[in-house]
């Protein structure tokens, strides 16, 4: 798990991240500019690309740990249907890319 000070920063940033996408959902996109709606839009798709980073490197981890098994699963893939509420094509997606994408 985490070490106490990693816990800390990793709630922490979940929290600001959480408050980030609340406020993003709450704005008006008709009360934007075309060029900032445009603007908008690459942005998120810009951190949405990098959130897959973090997916890979923590599906990674819980392949690494053997997390499933000890949780009554027979694969990570069955872990994820069941924690995540996943599709199993979408969970078997992600696995692999975790595994060809994430850090080794």
């Amino acid at each position: 798990m985490f070490d106490s000070g990693e816990r800390v920063v990793a709630r922490q940033a979940l929290a600001e991240l959480k408050h980030a996408v609340h406020t993003l959902q709450a704005l008006d996109p008709t009360h934007i500019g075309y060029d900032d709606v445009l603007d908008l839009i690459r942005d998120v798709e810009t951190v949405k690309r990098q959130l897959a980073t973090v997916d890979h490197a923590v599906i990674n981890e819980v392949e690494r740990r053997r997390l499933a098994p000890e949780r009554g699963c027979t694969s990570p893939v069955t872990l994820l249907v069941q924690l995540l509420r996943l599709h199993p094509g979408e969970a078997s997606d992600r696995v692999r890319a975790a595994a060809a994408l994430g850090p080794r």
